[in-house]
């Protein structure tokens, strides 16, 4: 005698493995989802973050170059709002003078065989991502005055 389950016993089995396999597809897809937003929103905030450093490098450029055209032994602190092609940013950029500064309170890394005066100049942009969150990039640069 052979125990098969009945005709009966079987009808409507398939219809809920369907439907379980439906729902777990749907979950997989909504995980897809939040990831693909996820990799969306950290690359906008990599294309501000690369905005703002390329905002700093400039702005440090050309405190340099305008610093080694006419040395200024004061120190100075100013702002600045940019509209860049990703967010609004604000540039903050200082220079302090160190008169009399040993080589070796800045490691060596002067080209002052004895005291000089150095230059410290530093720019910071901040900005605000799309998340909300608030960002910074920083930069500073020792300029000997000889």
């Amino acid at each position: 005698m052979c125990n098969k389950p009945s005709y009966r016993a079987q009808i409507g089995v398939g219809l809920i493995e369907v439907l379980i396999s439906l729902l777990i597809l749907a979950g997989g897809f909504l995980a897809l989802t939040r990831f693909q937003a996820q990799l969306t929103q950290n690359q906008a905030i990599a294309m501000q973050r690369a905005e703002a450093t390329l905002l700093a490098e400039q702005q440090m450029n050309e405190l340099v170059g305008a610093l080694n055209a006419k040395p200024s032994s004061s120190n100075s602190s100013t702002t600045g709002r940019v509209n860049g092609v990703n967010a609004t940013y604000e540039l903050h950029w200082t220079t302090v003078t160190k008169s009399s500064a040993s080589p070796s309170s800045f490691n060596n890394n002067t080209s002052c065989a004895s005291a000089c005066d150095v230059l410290r100049v530093d720019v910071v942009v901040y900005w605000d991502d799309a998340a909300g969150g608030r960002n910074n990039v920083s930069l500073s640069r020792l300029l000997t005055m000889k």
